[in-house]
């Protein structure tokens, strides 16, 4: 009896050391008043009353604005987003990277990293195969903020878990992409557009006739119009156009790209695939 005592104790240690795990994450920042006014605290938002509510550091003052009351939030980062991010292109330890990033998601929600977050949550569950939850998690966040499906971080792992789900779909926000003027966005889209010429697989199954459409549609386009060592859409560009010329047959063009991905993006991961 003692040791069932003892496991069942140390269980309910382990479940009660998750859920704390879970309520510590508490986003601070600084939220700026239409009025010219600002509150900095501890930032939580109600979705059931469309206002920001923020705790003092000596958590006994507490304020509440409406949405339309706030001129934007700026949100201190969440600790341990960029290693779960490196976790994620490694593809690591998932399980316990995809709770995490859940975590980070809901005590985000509406502060900025919600869209960070869901952006590298989808990516995590696009590895472990899971297209459905990956499309759940972006549109969860593009229902309150429209804009995130064609513009922004989050908008290519939607881009992706679209393409293996559903294309159709696709095509209308990658369009708003290009034609919004910014050109992360519209180079982003372009890489898209040449992933979805080879179709769902990537390239695996893939034609000629399908590279030539991904190169002249997608991939040379980012090269030629929008040639950015900075960005991740260009080293990708030249990755994958390469990729594609391979597959045409074209194996001077493609060590051409894969040279001037390893010249002008030695750091990208691209460029040590």
């Amino acid at each position: 009896m003692k040791t069932l005592r003892y496991t069942f104790g140390a269980l309910c240690a382990i479940l009660l050391a998750a859920t704390a795990g879970a309520a510590d994450i508490k986003p601070t920042g600084t939220v700026y008043l239409a009025n010219g006014g600002s509150s900095k605290g501890t930032i939580v938002w109600r979705n059931g009353s469309k206002s920001y509510v923020v705790t003092d550091a000596t958590g006994r003052s507490t304020s509440t604005f409406k949405e339309d009351e706030v001129e934007r939030v700026d949100v201190t980062p969440p600790k341990d987003l960029e290693r779960l991010a490196k976790a994620v292109v490694a593809g690591s330890n998932l399980p316990a990277t995809v709770k995490s990033l859940e975590e980070i998601v809901d005590a985000y929600d509406h502060l900025t990293y919600d869209v960070i977050g869901t952006r590298w949550l989808a990516q995590a569950y696009l590895k472990q195969g899971n297209t459905a939850k990956a499309v759940s998690a972006c549109e969860k966040v593009i229902r309150s903020n429209p804009e995130a499906a064609y513009a922004g971080e989050m908008a290519p792992a939607y881009w992706e878990a679209l393409r293996k789900s559903n294309p159709g779909k696709l095509q209308g926000l990658l369009d708003k992409a290009i034609a919004s003027g910014d050109r992360i966005s519209a180079a982003s889209a372009l890489v898209a557009r040449g992933d979805a010429a080879l179709g769902a697989d990537n390239a695996a199954a893939s034609t000629a006739a399908n590279c030539q459409i991904a190169l002249r549609d997608g991939y040379l386009r980012v090269i030629l119009l929008y040639a950015d060592p900075s960005t991740e859409a260009y080293p990708e560009a030249l990755y994958k156009g390469a990729q594609a010329f391979k597959k045409m047959g074209q194996s001077s063009r493609a060590t051409q790209l894969l040279d001037t991905l390893k010249a002008e993006c030695p750091n990208s991961p691209w460029a040590r695939m």
